[in-house]
């Protein structure tokens, strides 16, 4: 039974950090396929010796990569107006009628918006925690002060950290620190989201 139970657990682990993967190749490869299609109307203007060469695919491939760059700007912006926040607040609604769903989506939701919030305030900013033991420090990013429920002794100050992994931000670990072992580093979080999503190729 024990057995069985951990092999739920770490099949439940790998469909996480798959699922939001998979979801954002899918939609992407979609948009990318119909853009391609609908390019097709450029070849009645292509003379005919250019139609089947490598340059001419290339300048399509490279049109649609420019038009799916500029769409997802568009959405962005879309996003921060009145009527787009409504509209994601009818999706909210939608997902949280759905049974299975709603769970996932609300916690993927969460997760985005704890790794892409820029406000200031003094939550969800970058800090490095020792990890997995001393003089091993890593990335995470400051998510609340624990309760007297959640600290392990009520006499200090602790606090809950989220902890991406590579180079998946939106799996990783809930951790608590108390507040003297965090270190706040000299990093925004879009700094800290790159760092995490390229191993620590790009830096600031």
């Amino acid at each position: 039974m024990k057995k069985s139970s951990k092999l739920m657990n770490i099949f439940l682990s790998g469909l996480f950090f798959l699922l939001p993967v998979v979801l954002t190749m899918y939609v992407m490869y979609y948009i990318s396929k119909q853009i391609y299609s609908g390019l097709d109307f450029v070849v009645a203007f292509v003379p005919e010796p250019y139609k089947s060469s490598v340059i001419y695919k290339f300048l399509v491939i490279l049109a649609t990569i420019v038009i799916i760059f500029f769409f997802i700007v568009l959405i962005g912006v879309f996003i921060r107006t009145v009527f787009g926040k409504a509209i994601e607040r009818v999706i909210d609604r939608v997902f949280g009628f759905i049974p299975g769903v709603k769970g996932l989506y609300n916690m993927l939701k969460q997760i985005f918006n704890l790794l892409f919030r820029r406000g200031e305030g003094q939550h969800y900013k970058p800090v490095l925690v020792q990890y997995p033991h001393k003089d091993s420090w890593a990335l995470a990013f400051l998510t609340g002060k624990c309760t007297a429920d959640t600290s392990p002794d009520t006499d200090r100050n602790y606090y809950s950290v989220f902890m991406p992994t590579t180079p998946n931000p939106t799996s990783g670990f809930m951790l608590i620190f108390p507040e003297e072992d965090i270190i706040h580093p000299n990093l925004t979080a879009s700094d800290a989201i790159k760092l995490i999503m390229s191993g620590g190729i790009v830096k600031k």
